[in-house]
Order: structure tokens, then sequence, then C-alpha cells
């Protein structure tokens, strides 16, 4: 089931950056290693998902087995339609982010808030993400 998107707009491979920074890293044995910023992100309430069934799959041109790891490129009419039933539904992002930031190790939501503060620092619409970020936070 589907229950939300990020739309990127940027992306950048990093690998230089954790090869000069770290001392370990997943990637440094692949070619690239890719970061993605998102300019627009909606989540969904888990019994507000859409579906994927067979039928859609068929209806799309797809006749592989869906797995958790199945992956297929979408037209822009497929995606327009997925977006457009999950908009059909209430957004849930800032109680699935408060859920993320539960469920994170404490020093990896320590690490998650520098760089949303970073990132507040440059986009305005950033500072007001994280104003509703925490005051979700300090509600539960």
């Amino acid at each position: 089931d589907l229950t939300g998107y990020y739309r990127i707009y940027k992306s950048a491979n990093i690998q230089k950056l954790h090869v000069r920074y770290l001392t370990e890293s997943a990637c440094f044995d692949l070619d690239e290693c890719m970061a993605l910023r998102a300019d627009e992100v909606y989540f969904v309430a888990i019994e507000d998902a859409v579906a994927v069934t067979k039928e859609m799959f068929k209806s799309w041109g797809f006749d592989s087995k869906i797995t958790k790891q199945t992956r297929i490129l979408l037209s822009a009419e497929q995606v327009e339609a997925v977006v457009g039933a999950l908009k059909s539904k209430p957004d849930r992002r800032d109680a699935f982010s408060a859920e993320t930031k539960r469920l994170m190790p404490r020093d990896m939501v320590e690490d998650a808030e520098a760089l949303v503060l970073e990132d507040a620092e440059n986009d305005p619409s950033a500072q007001q993400q994280n104003a509703n970020e925490n005051e979700t936070i300090k509600q539960e």
C-alpha cells in the first residue's frame, strides 16, 4: 500500500563527502552515493493508504509479482492518479514525522534536528515545518 510520497527536486552524489568526513560508510565500495531533497511531502494514515493491487498493476501494463522490493516506473498520468488519490485524504505528515522521531535512537534524533535547523536557516518554509514538528512533539 502507498501511504505517501516525496517529490524530489534535487539530487547529488555525496560519496566524496562521505570519504572526506567519515571513517566508515556503506557507500565506500559503491560507484556513487546519492542524496535526495524533496520540495513536497505528503503522507496519509495507514487506513487511507492507496492499495496496490494486481488489477492496478495490470491496468498500468505490468505483469510482475508485487513484493516489498517491487520497483516500477510510472508515467506522468499514473503518478498524477496516485498523488490525486493520496491528496484526497488528510495530510498526516506531522504525525508521521513525530512517530519517526519517536522510534529513532536519541543521537540520531539530535543529528536530524541539527540538519533541520541548518535547513531552516536557509529556507523559510523549512522554518514553519520545523515549528509544526516541534509543536506536535510537545503535545505528545
